[in-house]
């Protein structure tokens, strides 16, 4: 996924780190509230939203409605 996220261009004014452990930090800043959250969750178990902690939480929570589908 990491090779993904570093060779596209997802917005104009990002910032893309690579870091030793293989993981990608990308930045950037949106007022597409929802489409950033649905364009994130489509990463699966691939993401971690880091900041705004409101798009962490509201992560978290669908994550939570998501594992209680299937019964964990």
């Amino acid at each position: 996924m990491a090779n993904y996220v570093l060779e596209r261009e997802w917005h104009k004014n990002q910032l893309v780190a690579q870091h030793e452990d293989g993981s990608v930090l990308l930045k950037f800043s949106s007022n597409q509230k929802k489409m950033v959250f649905s364009w994130a969750m489509g990463f699966g178990d691939s993401v971690t939203v880091i900041k705004p902690e409101r798009l962490r939480e509201e992560s978290r929570e669908e994550c939570r409605k998501m594992a209680g589908k299937y019964g964990t």
